[in-house]
């Protein structure tokens, strides 16, 4: 039992070590590059697969996977450790206080919705400074315009079927198409 045990546990690592060695592939292929997405889950099964690794006998095998399991999780943490946002304790107080914040909402309308009324309602009670509705087709525009009051500056792609509402004004935009 204990051998199937070891060869499950090799199984695995391997397949995780496959994966991580495909994600070098992402800027090149679409497949590869969704594999990324799974960072912290990779870190994380290597990490116990490397905890479980290290009880079992010295195998050539297992000693292996042990160095793949090892360079696999010093990869992810190479990606992972620059994301993650350490406070900075020496700014001073009064820097804090001229930081902007700005609310956005975002709701993807789907044209055959009929009840404008509560998407409205919806918005009106959070109160974000920027909307964005997509999918803004048949009726949806002159609902939408029951916003003006509380959200006076208005965009709306036609290209897109996209209307912004926001409480500031816009001063420019721009739309890109990719694919």
């Amino acid at each position: 039992m204990q051998r199937y045990y070891l060869y499950l546990i090799v199984t695995l690592a391997s397949i995780l070590i496959a994966l991580d060695l495909a994600t070098f592939a992402a800027p090149i292929h679409r497949v590869a590059d969704g594999l990324t997405g799974y960072r912290a889950q990779y870190l994380a099964s290597g990490a116990l697969l490397l905890a479980l690794l290290l009880r079992i006998s010295r195998h050539g095998l297992v000693r292996a996977c042990r160095w793949g399991l090892a360079l696999v999780i010093c990869h992810q943490l190479y990606w992972i450790l620059p994301t993650l946002k350490i406070p900075d304790h020496s700014q001073s107080q009064t820097s804090q206080h001229d930081e902007i914040h700005f609310s956005v909402g975002a709701f993807n309308v789907l044209h055959s919705n009929r009840e404008t009324d509560n998407v409205i309602d919806y918005f009106e009670i959070r109160d974000p400074d920027i909307i964005a509705f997509f999918e803004s087709i048949k009726h949806w525009p002159e609902a939408l315009q029951s916003l003006n009051h509380q959200w006076p500056h208005r965009l709306r792609i036609e290209a897109l079927d996209m209307e912004l509402h926001s409480k500031h004004p816009i001063s420019s935009h721009q739309t890109f198409r990719f694919g």
